[in-house]
């Protein structure tokens, strides 16, 4: 029979190491996902505050999520009726949003803008928060 020295710690070592790079991967997604929801506030049409209030940020262990929760939000985005406009890429999710395609709201996009502006940046963020793991 052979025996391995060591082989439960290193073990245990990779599993801690899995552990550590989710979370860095985790705060590498969130910073992003403020600056997100940091721009789609400022970019938000205001009226009563309610769009920029609903803007927000949530995380768990598997996803980070930008949203903006008021139930108008995509119509301030996309507008309605024949003042739709929708950017390249993202038809099919707003065709969610389209009820009875009547409507007279000029589009004021803040959200896509947000996400378009930053979204290159997630893979960057990722790495700078991995390399402190390799540099601890």
């Amino acid at each position: 029979m052979v025996q391995i020295k060591g082989l439960q710690q290193a073990l245990k070592n990779l599993q801690a190491l899995q552990e550590r790079t989710r979370k860095a991967m985790r705060r590498g997604e969130k910073k992003v996902a403020d600056k997100i929801a940091a721009d789609a506030r400022s970019n938000a049409p205001v009226d009563k505050g309610l769009l920029i209030a609903s803007i927000g940020v949530e995380q768990n262990e598997n996803s980070t999520t930008v949203f903006a929760g008021a139930g108008y939000a995509a119509y301030q985005e996309f507008g309605t009726g024949p003042l739709v406009e929708v950017p390249l890429g993202l038809e099919d999710y707003a065709k969610e949003f389209k009820i009875t395609g009547e409507g007279n709201t000029s589009p004021q996009p803040f959200f896509f803008p947000a996400v378009f502006k930053h979204q290159e940046e997630i893979v960057t963020a990722v790495e700078e928060e991995l390399s402190k793991l390799v540099n601890d």
